[in-house]
């Protein structure tokens, strides 16, 4: 029996995972760029009863946005928040635009669900498999990537993490 040893190459493995990262870098990119794109586009709601209205009442929400990319050794996360503060109340609204809220006591306004809308639009498996093909790697994608909500301090603000 003859034993063998495969041989890697690192230098082409190192570029591989550079090209998949710069693809990923693109696909974030441009949904990060879809998130202000919903949020500031005054038809997108339109199914929801909001009529030339766009989710801005000031630039505070679309302003309060931070987007971080963690990697975590083969792992990439994005991850966003938005947590906007009103100056008088001090009240932390990025919830209440994305789950709804009773405006003054008295009339229910429905929540605007701009991650699942931007996320729709952009298609990330499809657009990272074209950033892929683009860079040369022929690989298949799986929807490996998932998408979540979570309320952080009491309500606070709104945030979205999308994983490969």
């Amino acid at each position: 029996m003859v034993k063998m040893k495969p041989n890697i190459n690192n230098n082409y493995v190192t570029q591989l995972k550079a090209k998949i990262r710069e693809a990923y870098a693109e696909v974030i990119s441009t949904l990060n760029d879809e998130f202000d794109e919903v949020i500031s586009d005054p038809n997108e709601f339109n199914d929801l009863g909001f009529y030339d209205q766009d989710i801005i009442d000031t630039e505070r929400f679309l302003k309060s946005k931070m987007l971080n990319v963690q990697s975590s050794g083969e792992r990439l996360t994005a991850f966003w928040i938005w947590d906007p503060v009103d100056p008088e109340t001090g009240y932390h609204y990025g919830a209440a635009l994305y789950t709804g809220f009773m405006a003054y006591g008295r009339k229910w306004i429905p929540g605007r669900p701009w991650v699942e809308r931007a996320i729709a639009r952009v298609n990330p498996t499809k657009a990272l498999h074209a950033e892929m093909r683009a860079r040369g790697v022929g690989a298949s994608i799986r929807k490996k990537y998932s998408f979540g909500s979570a309320f952080n301090s009491g309500n606070a603000g709104f945030n979205t993490v999308i994983n490969t």
